[in-house]
């Protein structure tokens, strides 16, 4: 399994950190992509130098797309090789997971039409079929709300990838209840 976590400057630190981290160790090999450059700064300051840019063969490559949140979610937004990717993924089942604003992100590229899912307070009316709750889980869709719940959103896309039982043990290797 292998998965690509796209990143924009402004990205939030927690969702794109913490999510990587988790997926990581369940053994799903993750790659950080730019989005338009190998050093990406995030809403923090932190600088990310990534493993490289994001292109629009990672459809071919990876069996997951991460979106982080923050206010990179405005160019994730704005990239046409994102709404592709996204659209690529979609057709094709694979997993898609976004967080925080980039719920978002989805929506505005039809990925949302006929899905529920959750998204950044007060950013409900962005997307079709908002729903309470920190992560929701339709079909090849993972939401999350906001970096809160970060650890959660990471174990899910683990669950969807790798199931309950690889679940349980990063769980335990982490010390989460």
């Amino acid at each position: 399994m292998k998965v690509v976590v796209v990143l924009a400057d402004g990205f939030e630190d927690s969702e794109a950190i913490v999510t990587q981290d988790v997926v990581k160790r369940a053994g799903i090999n993750v790659v950080l992509a730019g989005l338009s450059k190998k050093i990406i700064e995030s809403s923090r300051g932190v600088k990310v130098i990534t493993d490289e840019l994001f292109s629009s063969d990672v459809t071919k490559r990876f069996d997951g797309i991460v979106l982080p949140g923050g206010r990179g979610y405005r160019y994730l937004l704005q990239s046409s090789t994102v709404g592709n990717v996204l659209k690529e993924f979609h057709k094709s089942k694979k997993l898609i997971a976004a967080i925080c604003a980039a719920p978002v992100v989805l929506a505005e590229n039809g990925i949302l039409d006929n899905v529920k899912a959750t998204v950044y307070p007060g950013f409900e009316k962005k997307i079709p079929h908002p729903r309470d709750g920190d992560v929701i889980v339709d079909d090849n869709i993972i939401t999350a709300r906001g970096p809160g719940a970060a650890f959660k959103f990471g174990l899910k896309i683990v669950e969807y990838l790798s199931g309950a039982q690889i679940v349980k043990q990063v769980k335990n290797e982490m010390v989460i209840q």
